[in-house]
């Protein structure tokens, strides 16, 4: 099978997370990185994205022919194309609030970290930060929250280019609170922060993300903490913590059922 996939990441070096190892599982892949890449040419089997609704992956993909899928990630927004083989999705929050049945289109729950990085450290290590926090400096993660927790506090996140003044205003806020702020590190780098942190603290609203970091950081020996009024990352605090492994399983069974 040959399969294209088509993704937007300005930075792919941060770009380790399980959907890129579940990849690797596969025979024959061609990767488009929209950000950065000439469209690809040759004839695919299959062609799968990874975006929101309305991304402009999935405006790409409205242009294809032939099978097609998505993995749903990036926000919450409905959707607005409907001419998809398989969508695949991470949460059953995200399928009840997006009313994906409703498209009835097959739908595969499929999700899973790069476990292979993100795991225990090889011997104890000293906790550095009472609470850490990772992901974007945008006002729907919530990191003003941080001002009111105990102890040394360090928020880990990367800038918004299309919104610099929200990030720096963030920035400000946090440092005016005396919590420490680190722009965005690689993932080679990041597992070490989490060896280090007693609780993975992620404050976000239901548009905040962060489903990655949950599972990343339990997976590492950290304790997460969400709010109480986010029930998407609440399932993920509980479960079985899927592998790039299960990932990989799970898109391979939802594309080879529609080809």
């Amino acid at each position: 099978m040959k399969l294209l996939f088509v993704y937007s990441h300005a930075e792919p070096q941060y770009w380790k997370d399980g959907l890129y190892m579940a990849l690797k599982e596969f025979e024959d892949v061609t990767y488009y990185n929209m950000a950065l890449d000439e469209q690809p040419l040759g004839v695919f089997d299959f062609t799968l994205g990874w975006g929101g609704f309305g991304s402009p992956v999935e405006e790409y993909l409205s242009r294809c022919s032939g099978r097609k899928g998505l993995c749903i990630g990036g926000n919450t927004t409905m959707p607005i194309y409907n001419d998809y083989s398989v969508l695949f999705y991470e949460t059953d929050w995200v399928r009840e609030f997006l009313k994906l049945d409703e498209l009835k289109v097959p739908l595969v729950k499929a999700f899973g970290i790069n476990n292979e990085l993100f795991k225990l450290p090889f011997k104890k290590v000293p906790i550095v930060w009472d609470y850490l926090g990772v992901g974007a400096l945008a006002f729907w993660k919530r990191w003003e929250r941080f001002i009111d927790k105990k102890g040394r506090r360090l928020v880990i996140g990367d800038f918004q280019k299309n919104n610099l003044s929200e990030s720096l205003d963030i920035v400000v806020q946090l440092m005016m609170g005396r919590v420490m702020v680190s722009n965005q590190v690689l993932p080679e780098d990041l597992v070490y922060y989490y060896h280090r942190a007693k609780t993975v603290y992620l404050p976000a609203n239901t548009q905040g993300g962060s489903e990655r970091c949950v599972l990343e950081a339990r997976n590492s020996g950290c304790k997460v903490e969400i709010e109480s009024d986010n029930p998407k990352l609440k399932e993920l605090l509980t479960c079985k913590i899927p592998t790039y492994k299960d990932y990989a399983k799970k898109l391979k069974e939802g594309i080879l059922c529609v080809l």
